[in-house]
């Protein structure tokens, strides 16, 4: 079987795919011999594959190549109900063996599925009957040119192996796996696109794909993408959710791209021509449209430890990407000296792009010598675009130009009663413990200040499994005062002893306070102590240490609004007040000094 209906349920932290048992191609028109004879026939697949235009065969060219006289039903391959889809096989029937060949009988193949947009041919899949050696160089003799290889290690698989060559609007990739790994090798031919199966591994519930990101180096193009043009580049049938990316919010203004984006998916994402890899890209819109891409090239979280030399060859071998994409040369931004995370980045002015390229500094003044290689960063916009977003400044330091008068504006009251912060950006912490980097992370964008999660995981010592001491980050946040132009306080704290028998009324007042103020507030808490709405769900985090943040109140019904940093559906959530209290370990404010 080439591929299986896949179901995915998503949660925060963790992700289950459930896997159904209906073929991608099924509902085959199925016969059975009408006499017990045993029938050994041979069908080649050279008859209706040109490899100089190998998708220009049309549905009737591949029927009236393989007639099957003498035959009630065809025994070479069968259709699905529409006709859309034609299955060679080896075995189409019990009493029926088809020596199913390619290249003049060189290499054998167990099945080959033709997928047709109404006559026109869209892809040809052949699971094939071996490992053979013989048959990259018979694609390279046919097709020219040295292919991309790339390779894609797989939890219980080991490393996937996909040989690539794209050329006029084709891509032809041939897959496969070691000897024990399972993998059927794979040899595929479809219209080029940003992303291709590497392969569904029949009965191991895995689906590996690969997402090329060279699209957003299109300049224009990139620019004029609305959510529509986006959603369609990377649709894929035969998943009840896509696998390529997900909106973190549900009015769609910003979109995530990650390599492990369910338990059972993996997504080798790629940057300039497949050379990079890519941890994680989000997409911002704006009016529908794209308006800017940050992407983690490396983070500690994601990507585990790397060593400063291979960390210094990915950061230079980016920069020099970038720079023969936009043929421009760059600007080095240097730390200010008030920086609580010292980064060093790079800025490219293009009629096609502003690029700013960061990592953080592994030597020099003020830089301990132990320091690790944390993050390699890469932001795009549009051309010209120099605004908070960037971080770009001559002196390196990043500061909010936002007023707390300014913040009111954001408060919103409805008709029921809710009071409620909008306006707060949304981002997905992934499977790592980085709630408290993710939150803060948000909170520094709602103040317009760029900061990602990555870089505050390195300043607040987050560990990616345990996640972060909350005395540390208050040790931290009080840090980025002077950095940041905000003021940290601690509204109720594990340091403060005297917090502890702080009222209820006490308690409640101190957000709302703030609230009212267009200033969200830093929640820690045990979770699974208090029911909420919606309720936490099974497959993510139900218990232990956690931060949330406090975005507004409904007085008549006692109730707080919060929102978690797990992506779309956890942008507005609830809990009564009097619950709140008893889970809460501490809550925090950050806010401007202007």
């Amino acid at each position: 079987m080439i591929a299986a209906m896949i179901k995915v349920m998503r949660s925060p932290n963790r992700v289950r795919l459930l896997v159904g048992a209906v073929a991608l191609l099924g509902g085959w028109i199925s016969a059975q011999a009408e006499e017990p004879q045993i029938f050994r026939l041979s069908a080649s697949l050279d008859k209706v594959i040109d490899w100089h235009q190998p998708l220009n065969a049309t549905r009737q060219t591949v029927e009236e190549s393989y007639a099957s006289e003498g035959f009630k039903t065809n025994p070479y391959y069968e259709a699905n109900k529409d006709g859309r889809r034609l299955r060679f096989s080896s075995q189409p029937f019990s009493n029926v063996f088809v020596n199913l060949t390619l290249f003049e009988g060189k290499v054998a193949v167990n099945e080959a599925v033709f997928e047709f947009d109404d006559e026109v041919l869209r892809s040809i899949s052949m699971e094939l009957a071996s490992e053979d050696p013989r048959l990259s160089l018979l694609l390279k003799g046919q097709l020219g040119g040295d292919p991309s290889i790339r390779s894609l290690d797989v939890p219980s698989l080991g490393k996937i192996t996909r040989v690539l060559w794209a050329s006029d609007g084709v891509m032809v990739t041939l897959t496969g796996g070691g000897a024990s790994s399972g993998i059927k090798p794979m040899l595929r031919i479809g219209r080029q696109t940003a992303m291709d199966h590497y392969v569904m591994v029949d009965g191991s519930n895995m689906v590996c794909a690969s997402c090329d990101l060279d699209f957003l180096f299109q300049g224009a193009a990139l620019w004029q993408m609305g959510t529509e043009t986006f959603e369609k580049r990377f649709a894929e049938t035969g998943y009840d959710k896509n696998i390529y990316f997900e909106w973190l919010t549900t009015a769609k203004d910003r979109a995530r791209f990650s390599r492990k984006p369910f338990s059972n998916v993996m997504i080798d994402l790629r940057l300039f021509g497949g050379r990079i890899k890519v941890e994680e890209a989000t997409l911002d819109f704006q009016d529908g449209r794209v308006v800017r891409a940050t992407l983690s090239i490396y983070n500690r979280g994601d990507s585990g430890q790397m060593g400063k030399s291979e960390f210094e060859a990915l950061y230079k071998a980016c920069g020099q990407k970038v720079g023969q994409l936009l043929t421009v040369t760059p600007r080095q931004q240097l730390p200010g000296a008030n920086t609580a995370v010292k980064t060093v980045g790079w800025l490219w002015t293009a009629p096609a792009a502003t690029v700013l390229m960061e990592h953080n500094q592994l030597e020099g003044r003020g830089v301990p010598s132990d320091t690790q290689p944390e993050f390699v960063r890469m932001k795009i916009a549009p051309p010209g675009l120099r605004d908070w977003s960037m971080g770009a400044s001559p002196t390196g330091l990043l500061s909010t130009n936002i007023s707390k008068a300014s913040l009111q504006k954001n408060v919103k009251r409805t008709s029921d009663g809710d009071v409620v912060i909008q306006g707060v950006p949304m981002v997905d912490q992934g499977a790592k413990g980085y709630c408290v980097a993710a939150s803060c992370q948000r909170l520094f964008e709602y103040y317009q200040i760029a900061c990602d999660q990555h870089e505050l995981a390195q300043l607040f010592a987050t560990d990616a499994d345990r996640g972060t001491n909350s005395l540390a980050m208050e040790k931290s946040l009080d840090k980025v005062d002077n950095r940041f132009r905000t003021r940290f306080k601690p509204l109720l704290s594990p340091s403060q002893r005297s917090d502890r028998g702080t009222t209820f009324a006490k308690f409640v007042g101190m957000v709302k306070t703030n609230v009212d103020q267009g200033i969200p507030v830093l929640w820690t808490l045990q979770l699974g102590r208090a029911k909420e709405d919606p309720p936490l769900p099974s497959g993510g985090q139900i218990a232990g240490g956690h931060m949330r943040m406090i975005i507004g109140y409904n007085e008549a019904k006692g109730q707080f609004i919060f929102t978690d940093s797990w992506g779309a559906g956890h942008e507005l959530k609830r809990m009564a007040q009097s619950d709140a209290a008893q889970v809460t370990d501490g809550l925090y404010v950050m806010t401007p000094r202007s």
